[in-house]
This record gives structure tokens, C-alpha cells and sequence, in this order.
């Protein structure tokens, strides 16, 4: 089960970021090696989890997204993870053996209760996301047996076909209003970084072509559009790691989150009301588009943070700036150097005709003296 990256460091949400340091120095302490023998293995595995939670809340844009959506991350997970039952494998979960808060018969009740709500929930999940793929197909089929200006936005097709709010409360799963991408907000999401079926490259490289695939089949796009793969762990960063993160740092999509319309125009009984209703819509789609472009775009920004290959892009590029900034600071004081010299040359040559001028003056001044005592005697 994930835990708030905030519980992880032993932080309240309003921590500053020296609160934020402190506190993964004290963790990385206490869950160093030396101090966790024979539980090394737990501890690398916690110790992990707050590297995670750190990298989140050290990093400002990081942080202030997973405070945005935290409550709808935690929520995924705590849906998709199941009911942990293992506390209630012991006498301590309950205080004796009757009907109290606290008693054996209302803790377990509640506990099976629990486990079926979760069964139902996460059974009518899976089912939300193969009927919303169908009711787009149906929706899309309905659609185009209108003529002309008489064709209906594909929103009101699906909810006249859909069960009442069931596309507004559940996004409408992997479809309706896109793929849903929370629960990739999480170092849980893979388990290594390498090319395995759970391993960071598969997980997202699947990911990210399942956005590509959702948009193709929402818009109709040419399936050979090209766009940059994430790759695999060998793949040349020039080649493939650069193309594909400067395509989607720019993400935006051409959906038009028509499900999200709260008016039917054909209902408006007068062209005022109209407008007012397709303003509305309007305003809709558009927040809707702006948030899931921004979390997309979150999304990828989350991975390349974590990508091991553009990491060591990162810092072959800060390793060679820094060798080219040496290079530069040694040409500079060559040059320094070299100017130093010829200075001092010039300086000597300077001192040297000096000389030779005052060496001509006072032989001049010799031979005036010489002159005067022959004339007029010593």
C-alpha cells in the first residue's frame, strides 16, 4: 500500500525544505546498514521509499502537483491494493468478546464489510473500463448515422447510452477523458529499472503508447503518425530519448472532453439561453483539457526525472560543459599567462632603452665636463 510521501519522512504537509532535508538525513540514519543488521533487506526496501518521497518534495514543481493531487493518488492505490488484513491476524485487534467498538464481533464484521465493499468497487472498476471503451465505439458508431447539422456532440450520445453519471463519476476509465495516468505518479508503478515486464522501460513505454493509441482512436489520426518511442533501456539517447521527450515536454491533445458538457443545446428554449449553455460547455472542456494536458505533461516530467537514460545524458552534458569550462579557464590563463610575459619582456626592453639613454646622457655629460675644464681649467 503506498504511503504519503509526507508519513514516509515523518513531516507534517506545511514542512519547509530545511524540515524536509533534516528529516531524510535523520531517516537515511536510521535505515543505514550498520544499524539495520539482519534487517537489511526491509530496511533497503524503506530506505528506498524515502528516496522516493524525498525526490517528490525536495523538487518544487514536484511537490506542489503531488499536493494538488495527492488525495486522488493515495485513493488509487488504496483502491487497487486491496484491504490489508494482516493486523487482523492477531487478539490485539480486538479487546474482548463482544458487541463495543472495539469488541470481536464489530471489528470483524466491519473488517469482511470492508473486503466486500473493496471486491464490488474494484469489480465495477474493470467493468467502468471495458464499457467505457465500448460505450466510445457505440457512441462513435451512433454518432455518424446522424446527417449533417443534425449530428449531436459525441458527449450527449455516450450519456444517453451510458448509465445515469456514469461516465461524470468515473472519468469515463481509459477513453472518455483519456488514459488515466495517477497511478504511474509512484516508484510503485515498477520494480527496477530494466526491460522485464514490470520494469520501468516496459511500464512506461506501454503507458505512454497507450496515450498515443487512446488519442488515435478518440480523433481518428493516421496510425503512422510519427511518434518518437520511449524505447527500452539500450536505446541511443540522441536517437530516441532526446526525440521522444522534446515531443511530449510539448503534449497537448485534440480531444474535445465533450462528456464533460453539462447542457444538451438542442433542450435551450431560446437562442440567449443557447449561448449561455454552449459558454458553459464551453468552460468545461476547456478546464478539463487544461488539467489532463497538465497532468500528462506532469507525468512526463515525473519520468524523466527518473529515467536512467537521460540522467547520464545529464551528466555527460554537465561533465563535458565542465570539461569545456576548464579548457576555457586553462586557454584563459595561458593567454593570461602569455600576456604576463610579453609584458615583463616589454617592461625589460623599456628599462633597457632607459638605460642606454641615461648610459648616453652621462657621457655626454662627461665630454661637457671635459670640454669645460680644457677651456677654462679645472
Amino acid at each position: 500500500m503506498m504511503k504519503c510521501h509526507y508519513e514516509v519522512l515523518g513531516v507534517e504537509q506545511s514542512a519547509t525544505d530545511d524540515e524536509l532535508k533534516k528529516a531524510y538525513r535523520r531517516m537515511a540514519r536510521q535505515l543505514h546498514p550498520d544499524k539495520n543488521r539482519g534487517n537489511e533487506e526491509e530496511a533497503t526496501q524503506q530506505f528506498q521509499l524515502v528516496q522516493a518521497a524525498y525526490a517528490v518534495l525536495s523538487d518544487p514543481q514536484e511537490r506542489a502537483w503531488y499536493d494538488k493531487h495527492r488525495e486522488a493518488i493515495l485513493r488509487w492505490h488504496t483502491c487497487h491494493l486491496g484491504v490489508d488484513v494482516m493486523p487482523y491476524f492477531s487478539t490485539t485487534a480486538f479487546t474482548g468478546y463482544d458487541d463495543s467498538p472495539q469488541g470481536f464481533y464489530t471489528v470483524y464484521r466491519e473488517l469482511f464489510q470492508r473486503i466486500v465493499e473493496d471486491e464490488q468497487a474494484h469489480h465495477e472498476a474493470l467493468q467502468r473500463q471495458g464499457y467505457s471503451q465500448l460505450l466510445m465505439a457505440f457512441g462513435d458508431l451512433a454518432l455518424h448515422s446522424f446527417p449533417g447539422v443534425h449530428r449531436p456532440p459525441l458527449g450527449f450520445v455516450i450519456r444517453a447510452i451510458a448509465p445515469a453519471d456514469w461516465v461524470r463519476k468515473t472519468h469515463g476509465g481509459d477513453g472518455a477523458e483519456g488514459v488515466d495516468v495517477m497511478p504511474y505518479f509512484s516508484t510503485t508503478a515498477f520494480t527496477g529499472y530494466d526491460d522485464s515486464p514490470q520494469g520501468f522501460y516496459t511500464v512506461y513505454r506501454e503507458l505512454f503508447q497507450r496515450i498515443v493509441e487512446d488519442e488515435q482512436l478518440i480523433m481518428k489520426l493516421s496510425s503512422d503518425k510519427d511518434i518518437p518511442s520511449f524505447g527500452d533501456s539500450r536505446s541511443n539517447v540522441q536517437k530516441v530519448v532526446r526525440p521522444f521527450y522534446k515531443h511530449w515536454d510539448a503534449f497537448t491533445t485534440r480531444r474535445h472532453f465533450h462528456s464533460c458538457d453539462k447542457w444538451d443545446l438542442r433542450d435551450a428554449p431560446n437562442r440567449r439561453v443557447r449561448r449561455l449553455m454552449e459558454k458553459e460547455n464551453k468552460k468545461l472542456r476547456a478546464t478539463a483539457k487544461k488539467e489532463y494536458v497538465a497532468t500528462v505533461r506532469q507525468l512526463v516530467r515525473f519520468v524523466k526525472k527518473r529515467d536512467k537514460r537521460y540522467q547520464r545524458y545529464l551528466e555527460e552534458v554537465r561533465e563535458q560543459r565542465e570539461r569545456a569550462q576548464q579548457e576555457e579557464q586553462r586557454r584563459q590563463e595561458a593567454k593570461e599567462k602569455r600576456l604576463a610575459e610579453e609584458r615583463a619582456r616589454q617592461e625589460e626592453r623599456l628599462v633597457a632603452q632607459a638605460q642606454r639613454v641615461m648610459a648616453d646622457r652621462e657621457d655626454d655629460l662627461s665630454a661637457l665636463d671635459a670640454y669645460f675644464d680644457q677651456q677654462f681649467g679645472a
